[in-house]
């Protein structure tokens, strides 16, 4: 009995000595161990021309720039902009602007490039080393290196847009060689007064150029132009000939129609040569010129003269 017994204290101390040591070398390691930082999403690229043999290719992707790409929340973001696929699911991405991609190849220089990427796992790093997009490398948990690859987005303009979702990669090459997304369109928003693509193909301007030349100013009947020549820019003779009228037709009644405007009212019972600043002194020189009367000539000089000074005033706002 007292040799089990002696035996059992030998064996509780052996443990609290084993106890000590594991103890002590883990709180060690504890104080200089990096806590792995993650999830991260890695996607593995497929190209159009290169189809699905492409080798190096799983990244981790990311949305931003510099170092704020490397935050597991922007990762979680662009992983969740392309639906949450499975592990092993497919995504087709158009991409309709050549920002922000990071992986090489010709195609990424043009708009309207279809590429597929797989969805392969969650990954966490022990380490991140770089500073952008492109050089910004995970040392994983896993053993394996990864880049970092993303986006750069303006506002909720995106780079890209989903062409499909696909079981192999094989039916997603195919469906991206025969297709190359919507075709590149641009809105103009009339509170910024900016242009982007809405991803749909119905934008109302076919090219950025074209957009950017109208949308440098607000053509709507509404703009400052509009107010100051206009005595009522909604009305429907008057918004009518607003709304049909941008750089490309501003120039013609700009040059003209004062001519036209001042020749009416030299000819009128009394004469009033102006200045004409705003749509109030339109209507009070053609009040005191043709007094009494409605229409004909003095309706005329109005719409002339009003055309004219909006025209003018529109071609110097929109740098025509």
């Amino acid at each position: 009995m007292k040799r089990k017994i002696r035996r059992l204290t030998e064996q509780i101390h052996n443990s609290r000595i084993h106890y000590d040591r594991i103890l002590g070398r883990g709180d060690k390691q504890l104080m200089t161990e990096q806590v792995p930082l993650g999830p991260f999403y890695v996607y593995s690229w497929k190209g159009r021309s290169s189809g699905c043999n492409v080798p190096n290719n799983a990244r981790i992707v990311s949305a931003g720039q510099g170092t704020a790409a490397f935050d597991p929340a922007q990762s979680a973001w662009m992983h969740q902009q392309w639906g949450s696929p499975q592990a092993g699911e497919i995504v087709g991405i158009n991409h309709i602007s050549n920002y922000g991609m990071w992986m090489g190849g010709s195609c990424l220089t043009s708009a309207g490039c279809p590429r597929c990427y797989e969805y392969i796992d969650e990954v966490y790093c022990t380490n991140i080393t770089g500073t952008f997009i492109g050089t910004g490398r995970c040392f994983a948990t896993n053993g394996n290196e990864y880049r970092f690859m993303g986006w750069t987005y303006t506002g909720n303009n995106p780079t890209y847009n989903n062409y499909g979702y696909f079981a192999n990669c094989q039916d997603c090459v195919d469906a991206g060689n025969n297709q190359t997304g919507p075709t590149p369109s641009f809105d103009c928003d009339p509170n910024t007064l900016t242009c982007s693509d809405p991803g749909t193909g119905n934008g109302q301007y076919p090219t950025m150029a074209d957009c950017t030349t109208n949308c440098s100013c607000d053509t709507t009947t509404a703009s400052p132009c509009a107010v100051q020549w206009w005595q009522n820019p909604n009305a429907t003779w008057a918004s009518t000939w607003i709304n049909n009228r941008d750089c490309s037709n501003y120039t013609w009644p700009a040059l003209n129609l004062e001519t036209q405007a001042l020749a009416l009212m030299a000819s009128a019972p009394n004469p009033q040569p102006g200045p004409y600043n705003n749509w109030n002194d339109i209507w009070s020189s053609a009040n005191a010129g043709w007094p009494n009367t409605t229409g004909g000539p003095k309706g005329q000089f109005i719409g002339k003269m009003a055309k004219s000074k909006f025209s003018q005033c529109q071609k110097q706002a929109c740098n025509c």
